[in-house]
């Protein structure tokens, strides 16, 4: 190893060498950005042949190749505006969607049917509240990728988007040169001597701002059919943003405005009507909304043994352990006097990055995991030696799993109340329960799960009230 004058005249061009490679990797970030997203779109001149687009293809081209979560929202008013759906505002802040089952699915678009399917689902009686849009057992993350794939291959079938490029891989060779160079002069800088304590951690903190950018290159670039779509769209939004108190309509105004309210919700403009159609909103835990006894209520929830704020303090502890313990031995290692034959500090400190999350795992395993394995225990015991004191009639609003292991769970029934407190349950007795279902549960005093039983599952009663002929709402 070079000794510490020797390095430290290379201070100088260690510095300039470091800076002109931050430079190239800055140059080359913002060039790959441009060449993957193309130029920024104007306003254009209006053009029948975009009229037709629906509200998400039209989100995606004006957003710059950028599907934003007001396209599934501006798509359930699309399909209101044609039919699908009617929604009527019933109370302050609660609107009604009835869906339309007699009205045909002919001429829809995958997405569109996706979520009608959705509505579909949550309402069994054919009617959904707006904002209980987010409740449902479906899987959040699959269904918008297929949302979002479902509307880019329209755009691509249309000829207004395409792949994005842009060559490389965010891991550029320029920015972890340049990373490394800066560590190293940290180490000449800050310790007594060239130890390379520090260099390690800055290399990992360049290695993530270099792959950052990756998730930012990907989406679809407009083409140049694309771009003109997109201006002549923009000119719609100049003009839908004049309208007076757009940004305060209600989702029920789809029934005056008709697809112009579905276009300005894809625009942002409606951010009263967006905030009561969460689609694409995962759904609250603490909050519910049901239709049991007939009528869309919200439901508080609240669930025994848990605390946002131990929890988080608990998580920020063992964060500190990590690196506190990973950085904290690099630096006394750097500093210390070295005998010839001690390891070089860089492999020191290599090391304590992965022996920082060690420790912090034995601190898990001797203070975190005890406390749940007693708490696992004791729930365990409880569940199993129920004796029922009361019996709960209503319909499941939340169901899942307490723990990993998913042996516990955490059983939400809504049977009249507006708040209700979860029943803690194993998961060995809720075989064949579901969201939705109407049960019969009979649970001790302090809440735990004795017996259940289902007296209707959430599919039936939709397959019941079609083949019972009821007319369509």
């Amino acid at each position: 190893m070079p000794g510490k004058d020797e390095l430290v005249t290379l201070t100088p061009a260690l510095a300039i060498a470091a800076a002109v490679l931050t430079l190239l990797w800055s140059l080359q970030v913002i060039w790959r950005i441009r060449a993957a997203k193309g130029p920024r779109v104007g306003r254009g001149v209006a053009a029948p042949e975009f009229e037709g687009l629906s509200p998400a293809v039209v989100d995606l081209i004006t957003e710059n190749g950028t599907l934003t979560h007001e396209a599934a929202a501006a798509t359930v008013l699309d399909l209101a505006a044609r039919g699908h759906a009617g929604i009527e505002e019933v109370g302050p802040n609660l609107c009604l969607v009835r869906l339309r089952r007699d009205r045909a699915r002919d001429g829809l678009k995958p997405y569109e049917m996706m979520v009608l399917d959705h509505l579909t689902t949550l309402g069994g009686t054919g009617v959904v509240a707006t904002e209980a849009i987010a409740e449902g057992s479906r899987d959040l993350g699959r269904w918008q990728d297929e949302f979002e794939k479902s509307v880019i291959a329209e755009a691509r079938t249309l000829g207004l988007t395409g792949k994005a490029g842009g060559p490389g891989t965010g891991m550029s060779i320029t920015g972890l040169l340049a990373a490394l160079l800066w560590g190293v002069l940290a180490d000449l800088t800050l310790m007594p001597r060239p130890v390379g304590a520090l260099t390690p951690h800055i290399l990992l903190i360049g290695l993530v701002a270099t792959t950052a950018f990756d998730k930012r290159l990907g989406g679809e670039r407009l083409t140049r059919r694309g771009r003109a779509a997109a201006g002549h769209w923009l000119g719609v939004r100049a003009h839908l943003r004049g309208i007076a108190h757009v940004d305060s309509l209600p989702s029920a105004a789809v029934t005056i405005w008709g697809r112009q309210l579905a276009y300005a919700a894809a625009f942002g403009l409606t951010r009263a009507a967006l905030a009561s159609l969460p689609v694409l909103l995962p759904r609250d835990q603490e909050h519910a909304w049901s239709d049991h006894g007939g009528l869309w209520h919200r439901v508080r929830v609240t669930y025994p043994g848990q605390s946002k704020v131990i929890t988080g303090l608990l998580l920020f502890l063992i964060f500190c352990v990590w690196v506190g313990s990973a950085l904290g031995v690099s630096i006394w290692y750097g500093l210390r006097t070295l005998a010839p034959d001690d390891p070089a500090p860089f492999v020191i400190s290599m090391i304590m990055i992965a022996g920082g999350g060690l420790v912090a795992v034995v601190f898990m395993l001797i203070v975190v995991l005890p406390i749940g394995l007693v708490t696992r225990a004791v729930w365990k015991s409880r569940a199993r030696n129920a004796k029922p004191r009361r019996t709960l009639e209503g319909r499941v609003i939340r169901l899942h799993a307490a723990d990993i292991t998913g042996q516990l769970h955490y059983l939400a029934i809504d049977h009249g109340p507006r708040r209700v407190r979860a029943i803690r349950a194993l998961a060995s007795q809720l075989t064949g329960v579901a969201d939705g279902d109407l049960v019969r549960a009979r649970v001790t005093g302090a809440g735990y799960l004795a017996s259940i039983e289902v007296l209707e599952h959430h599919d039936a009663a939709d397959v019941r009230e079609l083949d019972n002929g009821r007319p369509p709402v």
